[in-house]
């Protein structure tokens, strides 16, 4: 067999462990959380809200990422990056798609063993903090995880949700107080980070 179809071999064999290995992880700790004493879930509090941030382009957005795309496909051409110009070319399609599909409505829930939101439950223990940021017009929750995928969960909320949520997860995860500085891109992917002072602000004058 020739080394690169070994090395691809390898390498898809290393993925599909790394999933069955979040998988696994997963189980044992929702296992424990029932063992523990939380046998029966008990709902919170649920809400529904976009999966995504979803901002409306014009004709002049989609021709000036035409036209970026164009020069950085171009300057990869010159200097012979094929491999680029793929990767540069799927970021624009996603942009694309993102641009022109609205996103659906999905269901949340807090409950007594932790958040439970597209199907899938992720109990307390697997939560280091939380924190909220400011994204394209909008609040969004984000939660950072114990696990290698998801790393770190993302909600979007209402202002007549934002209370009840933000006030059962301070009962059981910790707010993040000190964030890494924020680069453009991570800004551009999660939004601005929001103190909690600046948060419960907002949640008074509701």
């Amino acid at each position: 067999m020739p080394r690169n179809d070994t090395a691809e071999d390898i390498q898809t064999l290393k993925r599909q462990l790394a999933e069955l290995q979040t998988k696994l992880e997963k189980s044992q700790k929702i296992t424990t959380a029932l063992i523990t004493g939380e046998r029966e879930e008990n709902l919170i509090y649920k809400w529904t809200a976009p999966t995504r941030v979803y901002i409306k382009r014009d004709r002049q957005w989609y021709w000036i990422m035409l036209f970026v795309l164009l020069i950085i496909v171009v300057v990869c051409l010159i200097f012979g990056e094929p491999m680029l110009i793929l990767v540069t070319l799927s970021i624009g399609f996603v942009l694309y798609v993102s641009s022109i599909v609205p996103p659906e409505n999905t269901e949340h829930q807090i409950t007594n063993l932790g958040v439970r939101t597209l199907g899938e439950l992720y109990t307390w223990d697997m939560m280091k903090v939380f924190w909220v940021s400011y994204k394209n017009g909008r609040e969004l929750v984000n939660i950072d995880t114990t696990l290698s995928a998801p790393s770190r969960i993302m909600m979007l909320y209402s202002a007549d949700d934002k209370p009840r949520i933000i006030e059962a997860l301070k009962q059981k995860v910790k707010y993040l107080v000190e964030p890494k500085k924020q680069g453009r891109l991570n800004i551009l992917s999660e939004g601005t980070y929001l103190p909690l002072a600046d948060v419960e602000a907002t949640m008074m004058r509701k």
